[in-house]
């Protein structure tokens, strides 16, 4: 299974901003990422890589929102609030064509096989 978060990490990563990428590193390190089963891990992942290349909005026509609100629901403490203001902000800005990606960021760091640096 960490395979398989890893290679999605390294598709998503491949394809992302710099918001993106620092947005990945505080899941990561967060105690609230920590809680989750990893098949939540990796929808959260996409979740987020998705808002932050303003695709949101197809990925919940494919899921549904329910999907990502049973998602946001078990993020504990402070972060279910944040995580459904972070997803309504997104597709807010999908809708009105202001969504914005940051096709200027650097490209992600790598080890010298090649991988993807994520998180320490």
């Amino acid at each position: 299974m960490k395979l398989l978060v890893v290679a999605t990490l390294v598709v998503t990563l491949s394809l992302v901003s710099g918001e993106l990428l620092q947005m990945l590193k505080l899941l990561n390190d967060s105690d609230s990422f920590r809680y989750l089963s990893d098949e939540e891990k990796i929808f959260l992942v996409e979740v987020v890589a998705a808002a932050e290349a303003c695709k949101l909005t197809p990925l919940v026509n494919v899921v549904g929102m329910d999907a990502i609100t049973r998602l946001i629901i078990h993020l504990p403490g402070d972060n279910e609030y944040y995580g459904n203001l972070y997803v309504t902000d997104h597709l807010s800005k999908e809708e009105r064509g202001t969504c914005i990606v940051d096709a200027t960021a650097p490209p992600p760091p790598t080890t010298p096989s090649g991988g993807v640096v994520v998180g320490r």
